[in-house]
């Protein structure tokens, strides 16, 4: 007999809709951590609202572009919206803004 642990409501979807923009619709922001991850560097840039294949190729350019491993994340803007961030490892800041740059996307750099 199953039992039903939890239910998000109807249909059982509690993924946020992710939209879609053209990449010079997006206000993309490159920024470097550190905290709470053992003191490594992590290059992020986000936010990106595409297609989850379309932000695989992206990140697997800037990876090989940057020749560093990286991830995928979801994530949310602070409004709730669904989006993606790409994760680099090392500092990356300026290759992944000009790599954005060159594919559409405005991209700055964020914090310090």
């Amino acid at each position: 007999m199953a039992r039903l642990v939890y239910s998000s409501g109807p249909g059982g979807d509690s993924k946020p809709r992710r939209a879609v923009l053209p990449p010079a619709s997006h206000a993309v922001r490159v920024r470097l951590e550190r905290s709470g991850r053992k003191g490594k560097t992590v290059t992020v840039a986000a936010p990106l609202f595409v297609e989850r294949d379309d932000a695989r190729a992206l990140l697997k350019e800037l990876k090989r572009g940057c020749g560093s491993g990286g991830a995928l994340k979801e994530s949310t803007t602070p409004d709730g919206r669904a989006c993606f961030s790409l994760e680099l490892q090392g500092d990356h800041v300026a290759a992944v803004t000009d790599g954005l740059t060159r594919r559409g996307y405005p991209a700055k750099r964020a914090g310090g």
